[in-house]
């Protein structure tokens, strides 16, 4: 009979380690899934607090702002033949009246994300 108690004791224990494992693992694997989720490249930019409708004037600076996630590196292109810009947060000036679908291209040495947005550009009124 002492034999069997322990035989039992012994698959108990082996059963709680298992259970004890599985749950370690699975612990593990959620929280690199939302770390990673968390780690994920991202691209976005605006323009200019308060402007909604992404019209800017024609020979003025205008300040774009990097809001990117986890990224090292960025690569505008503002549409208008001009060249590209490496830096984080550039100021451009656009020369002609149009709709331009600006990009910013992020990378962190691992992926490449682009974001896209259109500004109207028009000569100023007055």
């Amino acid at each position: 009979m002492n034999f069997n108690i322990k035989k039992m004791k012994n698959r108990i224990v082996k059963y709680l380690l298992v259970a004890l494992v599985g749950s370690v693992v699975f612990i593990h694997q959620s929280c690199r899934d939302e770390f990673e989720r968390e780690l994920k490249i991202r691209s976005f930019f605006k323009v200019h607090e308060g402007n909604e409708d992404d019209i800017y004037f024609l020979d003025e600076p205008i300040q774009f702002y990097n809001y990117s996630l986890h990224a090292t590196g960025y690569l505008w292109d503002f549409k208008d033949g001009t060249p590209t810009s490496t830096e984080k947060e550039p100021i451009h000036t656009f020369t002609e009246e149009g709709k331009y679908g600006v990009s910013l291209k992020v990378s962190n040495g691992m992926e490449e994300v682009v974001f896209t947005d259109t500004l109207t550009i028009v000569v100023k009124p007055g």
